[in-house]
């Protein structure tokens, strides 16, 4: 409701942190992409992991992933921000296969804001979530790398030949590999 009253029309929350297949059924007959914006708590990290990989595992849309600070939801953010900020911080979002490989690799460590966002802050907070990534990547000791594709191998196992195979190649990317 408040991201309606914000002025995005397009906006459905799944109640809580459950989302099913037949919520991705209907969304697919009104867009062709899904953006999960949840807040940054293990709950939100959880629930957006379980959508993505329902996505695209089931579904014929684009998946994106927005994680909000720990404590704010979408409807903090509306009441906080115009739709002009939030559509900017949307642009933010990361790839949900992305985030897939990310958080299963190596749980709780996709990047969030490290502050409420502000529309003066949008391109600071941009180049904020690129240098984080960069960092933790680069702080990955061997072990930790080890682990985590061996994480990502048990996720490969799950998914469909042709999803996999993308997972695999962009886990070994991400971490270079």
């Amino acid at each position: 409701i408040g991201l309606s009253q914000a002025g995005l029309s397009r906006a459905v929350a799944p109640l809580g942190t459950a989302f099913t297949e037949s919520q991705l059924r209907l969304i697919e007959k009104y867009a062709d992409t899904l953006v999960c914006m949840m807040d940054g708590d293990k709950a939100g990290r959880a629930a957006a992991l379980k959508a993505v990989r329902l996505a695209l595992e089931k579904g014929k849309l684009r998946v994106r992933v927005l994680l909000l600070p720990e404590g704010m939801d979408a409807f903090d953010l509306s009441v906080k921000t115009d739709a002009a900020t939030i559509l900017s911080l949307l642009a933010l979002s990361f790839p949900g296969e992305r985030y897939l490989i990310v958080e299963t690799m190596f749980p709780g460590t996709a990047v969030i804001p490290a502050a409420e966002p502000g529309s003066e802050g949008l391109l600071r907070f941009g180049e904020h979530v690129r240098r984080e990534y960069e960092r933790k990547r680069m702080e990955l000791d061997a072990s930790s790398k080890r682990d985590g594709l061996a994480r990502l191998d048990e996720l490969v196992k799950t998914m469909p030949p042709e999803l996999g195979q993308i997972l695999k190649q962009e886990g070994s990317a991400i971490i270079g590999v």
